[in-house]
């Protein structure tokens, strides 16, 4: 890596699925930073605050595939990188990230995300047209008499 870019070591591992923690210093505690802000907050290296990774962390990411039965999970891979934008059982609809503790194996954290505009273009739909921004009710029988508003 070069070292032209600031923090980016720490830039990478979260582009790979890893948390990076965050404090303003002192005796502040460390905060999981969003995936979602991570690399901009890196980027742009605000002076005093402090990154690092989250220790002992083990991430996998699980493929939700849309099925004509449902979505169902695929098979976890450890980076998202891995994960394509269609598998032969589907088209990928939402990507599971899931992280555990590495010296326990307890669960330490999951959250869906979406599979992505990269995915979606790779699908040759726009992302607006990503079947996860088209949200519709299930179909449900009837509520009883009794439970009607």
């Amino acid at each position: 890596m070069t070292k032209d870019i600031p923090n980016a070591d720490l830039i990478r591992a979260v582009l790979d699925g890893q948390v990076v923690q965050v404090t303003p210093g002192g005796d502040h505690a460390w905060t999981d930073m969003d995936p979602a802000i991570a690399v901009s907050t890196l980027v742009r290296a605000a002076s005093g605050l402090r990154f690092r990774l989250k220790p002992r962390s083990v991430i996998a990411w699980i493929p939700l595939l849309r099925t004509p039965e449902g979505l169902v999970p695929g098979a976890p891979v450890p980076t998202r990188e891995e994960i394509p934008a269609h598998l032969p059982e589907g088209p990928v609809a939402r990507v599971l990230r899931l992280e555990f503790d590495a010296y326990s194996g307890e669960p330490a954290g999951v959250r869906a995300v979406d599979a992505g505009p990269e995915r979606a273009s790779e699908r040759g739909q726009r992302p607006s047209e990503r079947p996860s921004d088209r949200f519709s009710e299930p179909d449900l029988p009837p509520a009883p008499e009794d439970l009607r508003i």
